[in-house]
């Protein structure tokens, strides 16, 4: 079972890797983590914050955090290189 999972989680990676590293960084880190954290940062702070205005933490909500999600998206893209090279089977000579 873990095989096959694994199998899963290899074969799905190769899928994604296939699409490129830049659409990776731009699908799951800036548009994936970076506008999603960053409405629900400018929700909160709308909430809870005293701004006057909501859409100054909206404003601020969508230009750091996806900036910052471009960053998160290029380490896990390595991350998820690292291990799929670590999966891969070793040359015999």
């Amino acid at each position: 079972m873990a095989d096959t999972d694994r199998d899963r989680r290899l074969a799905r990676w190769e899928r994604i890797r296939a699409d490129g590293r830049l659409r990776y960084v731009l699908r799951y880190g800036m548009l994936g983590w970076g506008v999603t954290t960053g409405l629900v940062w400018a929700g909160l702070m709308s909430l809870i914050g005293s701004a006057p205005s909501p859409w100054l933490y909206i404003a601020l909500g969508l230009s750091l955090f996806p900036l910052a999600g471009v960053l998160w998206g290029m380490a896990m893209w390595n991350w998820m290189e690292r291990h799929w090279r670590r999966q891969q089977p070793q040359d015999a000579g």
